[in-house]
């Protein structure tokens, strides 16, 4: 029964609420039931490859048993196509979820791809040796622990290079905070996405902002009740959702990144000129790994607040008159790259309990 709810509210959720399932013939013998039907817009055109008739029998005024015969596909594409329809869909709703979408197709064909257009070096898929030795590297210079407790045991790199590398890692560990984006029955696997930014970035986080049902127009009945509350989130979810000293423990590692990238390893130069050339001449000129994070740190400014809106309606419900003016005011602040996200994180409205009178009341004021 879970499997089938869980496939009944994808299919529902992939179809924009302007379709409807039209009735063309009825027979009724009391016992079974035989419906013919099509599909259509919300202009009155029938879709194609969505017709059909489907049988059902009755006792005591409900459905026992059915089954539907659809009109056959010239392909069968299994779940790839609802995937598909779920995303065009959602495109046509809201063509604003372009931007991120074109933003994702550029993005993996300059990284992966591309040779000698706007980054330098060879492309990720050419698996260069030096590329993956500055990824090893890296990776032992993790938030700077291992340089600050035995600088000799660990790599020396460009401190410009280790502070935006580890400054794109704070950042995208930022959206973990967002947690209940994917909470039971959304199932959006937004926790995995944030995994997968630990390690690919904008190639996981973008392709979510363009394809994440938005919470106010899915038809999973339990998404309809908000504000929502913590009782519908697990253990993993409340933690971030809930814990302001997460975010402000993220944001003392971004400074201390930019701080790394200013000050430390002084033979790199002592003024922020010279570093910046130094920067400049060995990475951004010559360096596909390096300019990449340049690129994230763009695209995390540009798109880091587009979860904002859904998470205060999580807080707040949809339309609550004495939170609007609150409502400019964080989303305002959330669009400040990085730190105002984090300011953002930390004084957000809280999730209400269930026994909280709040929500009775949020519930019943609308504009």
């Amino acid at each position: 029964k879970i499997a089938l709810r869980k496939h009944l509210v994808r299919v529902a959720d992939a179809l924009p609420e302007n379709f409807v399932f039209v009735v063309d013939e009825l027979a009724d013998s009391g016992a079974q039931i035989g419906v013919r039907w099509h599909l259509e817009n919300g202009q009155g055109k029938n879709l194609p490859f969505a017709r059909g008739a489907s049988m059902y029998k009755i006792k005591n005024g409900k459905i026992v048993q059915g089954f539907d015969v659809p009109e056959p596909a010239p392909f069968k594409t299994g779940d790839i196509s609802l995937t598909l329809l779920s995303i065009a869909s959602r495109l046509i709703a809201e063509p604003i979820r372009i931007v991120p979408l074109a933003c994702f197709f550029l993005y993996c064909q300059q990284l992966f791809i591309a040779q000698g257009q706007f980054l330098p070096g060879p492309n990720a898929l050419s698996l260069d040796p030096a590329t993956w030795d500055e990824v090893f590297k890296l990776s032992l210079n993790f938030w700077f622990v291992g340089p600050l407790l035995v600088p000799s045991a660990f790599p020396s790199l460009n401190p410009v290079l280790e502070g935006v590398f580890n400054l794109v890692l704070v950042w995208s560990a930022l959206f973990f905070c967002f947690a209940a984006d994917g909470r039971s029955p959304r199932d959006t696997g937004f926790l995995r996405t944030c995994i997968g930014m630990q390690f690919l970035t904008n190639a996981f986080f973008l392709p979510y902002l363009a394809t994440r049902p938005p919470e106010d127009t899915s038809k999973a009945a339990d998404t309809k009740n908000l504000p929502i509350t913590t009782s519908k989130l697990n253990k993993v979810e409340l933690f971030f959702e809930t814990n302001p000293f997460f975010p402000l423990l993220l944001c003392t590692i971004g400074i201390a990144s930019i701080a790394w990238a200013a000050f430390a390893r002084p033979e790199y130069g002592t003024d922020l000129l010279t570093r910046y050339n130094s920067f400049s001449t060995e990475i951004l000129a010559k360096d596909r790994l390096g300019s990449s994070f340049i690129v994230d740190l763009l695209l995390y400014a540009l798109f880091q607040s587009w979860l904002v809106p859904d998470d205060l309606k999580r807080r707040r419900g949809v339309d609550i008159d004495d939170s609007m003016s609150d409502r400019t005011v964080l989303r305002a602040l959330a669009a400040i790259p990085f730190f105002g996200l984090v300011a953002y994180l930390v004084f957000r409205p809280p999730l209400l309990n269930d026994d909280d009178e709040s929500l009775s009341s949020s519930m019943t004021n609308p504009n």
